[in-house]
């Protein structure tokens, strides 16, 4: 028997993790429609919702004996370590909506500072966050090479 849901999951910088529900039949879809709010249907035939909303979703449903099929895939957590006094450490995945729950933010001050050399830093917030991928910002240039070379320019010609 097929089931009455699908369940995807995506990321959205602005909002976290959703979980994108399908129907896959009259009856599921219009369950989903009687019992989400407009603003979480994009369009009729799907709905976005938040983990709290899922669970509440699926806790509903199951009442009314819905099925689902779970097709989300896990997401990794990624740590993002910036060189700073402190060293800051910027959290992307699902321990992202933890962190801001708690902190307000899903960047946070480490006990390092950039004085500590990086491989030590590094190796230490791997050990105590062993599910996720850790690693340093990448150093863009923070000039305009143009610019640079305008100003170069000026002050080498007189």
């Amino acid at each position: 028997m097929s089931p009455d849901f699908l369940i995807h999951s995506v990321h959205s910088p602005a909002a976290g993790v959703l979980y994108i529900v399908t129907p896959q039949n009259t009856r599921a879809l219009c369950w989903m429609i009687a019992h989400t709010a407009t603003i979480q249907r994009p369009q009729h035939t799907i709905a976005h919702l938040d983990l709290h909303a899922l669970h509440a979703f699926c806790q509903d449903a199951r009442f009314k004996e819905l099925t689902f099929e779970d097709k989300t895939t896990p997401l990794s957590n990624h740590i993002t370590l910036i060189p700073g006094q402190p060293v800051l450490a910027r959290f992307s995945g699902p321990h992202a909506d933890e962190l801001k729950e708690v902190f307000e933010t899903d960047t946070i001050p480490t006990p390092y500072d950039s004085r500590q050399p990086r491989p030590d830093i590094l190796t230490a917030i791997k050990r105590q966050n062993p599910n996720s991928t850790v690693e340093w910002e990448s150093t863009r240039p923070q000039y305009d090479p143009v610019t640079i070379d305008e100003l170069r320019r000026l002050l080498y010609e007189r």
